[in-house]
């Protein structure tokens, strides 16, 4: 989020110009940032997110209940 504000994330000089500060330049980075210092900067910069639906939906599975019942 950049001043409160949800942007796609399509360019690495967007995460570099958010948290450039903190050594961090690209997405790399900020999945290999696991514990330091500004870690709870660099993770809240990401904020929630939003999974799209899949194209199509479940059509033809079975909802599985039991691990056994796993092929």
């Amino acid at each position: 989020m950049l001043n409160k504000q949800r942007v796609p994330l399509i360019d690495n000089s967007i995460i570099e110009q958010a948290l450039g500060k903190y050594g961090i330049s690209c997405l790399a980075d900020i999945e290999h940032t696991s514990v330091g210092p500004h870690f709870k900067k660099i993770t809240n910069f990401g904020g929630p997110f939003e999974l799209s639906k899949t194209k199509g939906g479940l059509q033809g599975r079975k909802h599985l209940t039991r691990m056994e019942e796993i092929p």
